[in-house]
């Protein structure tokens, strides 16, 4: 906020760090899913999603008539962490708590530039959002916005059809090893 400070009003800033808010609690909601992924406990995966959907967005939106946009975003917020503590109930992140040096040095040397990418990737996917905000204003990027969201909508269908033929297409090309065998896919 100390960049941004001179430049925009009070509202963007607590917008600014509420989204922030938002982006730390979502690591560790994606944490607590992965956990779920990687011990096969998929029924569980799939209702912390369901219910990141069904707490935030009611809340969201009526967070939103009283509180404005701080409402939607602290909406979307206690989604995350409510249905990060429903579903985590119980559970126990780290069921070791005995903290050994040589294998946690090992897992940083591969850990860390992998945690180093996914954030310079997330300020390089946001850069252009905060440019357009600093330099052009609140409403430029209101329509920047919408633009990238019309685009996701029509990338969607693409990647709907993507998700599903590219597998069968793989499967058809290893029973045959073939390219021509695929022409009638295509």
């Amino acid at each position: 906020s100390l960049l941004f400070s001179n430049r925009f009003d009070r509202v963007t800033i607590i917008s600014l760090w509420i989204v922030a808010g938002i982006l730390m609690v979502r690591q560790l909601y994606f944490f607590l899913c992965k956990k779920f992924e990687s011990e096969g406990r998929f029924y569980s995966r799939s209702k912390a999603e369901l219910l990141s959907v069904w707490i935030g967005v009611p809340l969201a939106i009526g967070l939103m008539f009283i509180l404005h946009i701080y409402g939607f975003l602290i909406g979307i917020l206690l989604g995350y962490l409510l249905a990060g503590f429903a579903v985590r109930k119980g559970e126990t992140i780290i069921t070791e708590q005995r903290i050994r040096i040589d294998f946690s040095l090992e897992l940083l040397k591969v850990g860390l530039p992998i945690i180093l990418i996914g954030l310079l990737l997330s300020a390089l996917k946001s850069m252009d959002k905060l440019m357009i905000l600093y330099f052009l204003g609140r409403t430029q990027l209101g329509y920047y916005g919408m633009a990238f969201v019309a685009a996701g909508f029509i990338g969607f269908f693409p990647g709907a059809l993507r998700s599903v033929l590219y597998p069968r297409l793989m499967e058809k090309f290893g029973e045959k090893g073939d390219r021509l065998y695929l022409k009638g896919f295509l």
